[in-house]
């Protein structure tokens, strides 16, 4: 199965083919199953933010999920829905008598992984200066043509070509992520039952 993400965006949906992909015009999604019941995706395609996808199996916390299977070929199980593949997933169903409680949460922080390696402004200045030397001209030549080279606080360009903003550090800061989790199981031999709920909260870099 091949997973591709467009973006870290919390909330993007993946793309998923299991097998290769059959077709150019048609979609590849596999067909989700989820405790044996059809989830339909088509919903997720549609967006007011251009270029962004819900994930379909955001529905699911991780937490409750209990197994996940993948079948390439559903064709004998589905029909033609399963053509593209299938992929089950069955959450966490109630075996005992006895009730039980669980809670979990965590939290970090995430960081850029890396920034772009970009000039300041007196570098910036060194390097065009040494590209106009290659062109045959002298100082005196790119005194009077490029006075915002050596110029000072009153030149035109002063302000343009002197600045050692980083805008990477002005844009890009660390992004924390929490995530709260509450699963409640019980019951007796006449009836069982599963209640869970969650909470996540990711920040963005940018």
């Amino acid at each position: 199965m091949n997973v591709t993400r467009h973006s870290g965006f919390p909330g993007q949906k993946a793309w998923l083919d299991i097998g290769g992909i059959s077709s150019v015009f048609c979609k590849n999604d596999p067909l989700l199953i989820i405790d044996g019941m059809i989830h339909e995706t088509n919903y997720a395609d549609y967006s007011i933010i251009d270029g962004f996808s819900l994930n379909p199996m955001d529905i699911v916390d991780v937490e409750d999920v209990a197994n996940i299977t993948v079948v390439k070929n559903g064709l004998s199980s589905w029909g033609s829905a399963g053509s593209n593949g299938m992929i089950y997933i069955n959450t966490e169903q109630k075996s005992e008598t006895s009730s039980a409680i669980s809670i979990s949460s965590y939290g970090g922080v995430g960081f850029l992984p890396q920034k772009l390696d970009v000039m300041d402004g007196a570098q910036f200045k060194s390097f065009y200066r040494n590209q106009l030397y290659q062109t045959g001209l002298t100082d005196e030549s790119i005194a009077s043509t490029y006075p915002w080279l050596d110029g000072g606080p009153g030149t035109v360009d002063y302000y343009k070509y002197n600045n050692n903003t980083d805008w990477q550090d002005e844009i890009y800061k660390p992004a924390g992520f929490q995530k709260y989790h509450i699963f409640l199981k019980g019951g007796d031999e006449i009836a069982t039952y599963n209640i869970s709920t969650g909470y996540m909260s990711h920040g963005k870099c940018l």
